[in-house]
């Protein structure tokens, strides 16, 4: 996540965008709060849609990004993660990505997923992951964070309205006032 946060502030930069409005949903919107919280100089403001959150919600994410990828190179070797369905794609687009691959000690490469994992969790009192106390409320740009449905397991409402609730000045009822 916050490799993601500073990617995107760093191609802003490069590409000479000035300061967009970034939008995510889903982790894109933990990416677009990162982004602001981390490179608040590249940012005009954020729209963030279906946060992670909740205990449903959370832990779900490191079995879907972490979990099998570890245990394939725990088994197999790195051999075995390059064969996965999801790095295959990769791998097609771009060969070179074998080799980055391949280039990983298993064991190595199984502490990064375990790391990266452990982020998904969030801080005591955190709606959602990889921030810290404070952070949220260091946002200083406009924010708009979209309520979640209310039968939305991974998306909890109550994720969006604590996340809005902790940002100065965010709007969480656009679509209310604009009748939508």
């Amino acid at each position: 996540s916050f490799q993601n946060a500073d990617t995107l502030a760093g191609m802003i930069r490069a590409l000479n965008l000035g300061k967009p409005l970034v939008y995510g949903a889903s982790g894109g919107s933990r990416e677009a709060l990162l982004t602001a919280i981390r490179h608040p100089d590249v940012v005009a403001g954020v729209f963030c849609q279906w946060l992670s959150g909740g205990g449903i919600g959370i832990a779900t994410l490191p079995m879907a990004y972490n979990h099998d990828p570890a245990l394939y190179a725990s088994f197999g070797g790195m051999a075995a993660v390059a064969d996965m369905p999801a790095f295959q794609e990769l791998i097609v687009k771009n060969p070179r990505n074998r080799d980055l691959l391949m280039a990983w000690e298993p064991e190595a490469f199984i502490r990064r997923m375990r790391d990266w994992a452990d982020w998904f969790f969030c801080a005591p009192g955190m709606p959602i992951s990889c921030v810290r106390k404070g952070e949220l409320e260091g946002i200083k740009v406009p924010a708009v964070i979209l309520r979640s449905g209310k039968s939305d397991f991974h998306h909890t409402r109550e994720t969006s309205e604590a996340v809005a609730a902790m940002i100065p000045g965010a709007d969480s009822d656009v679509l209310e006032k604009a009748n939508v």
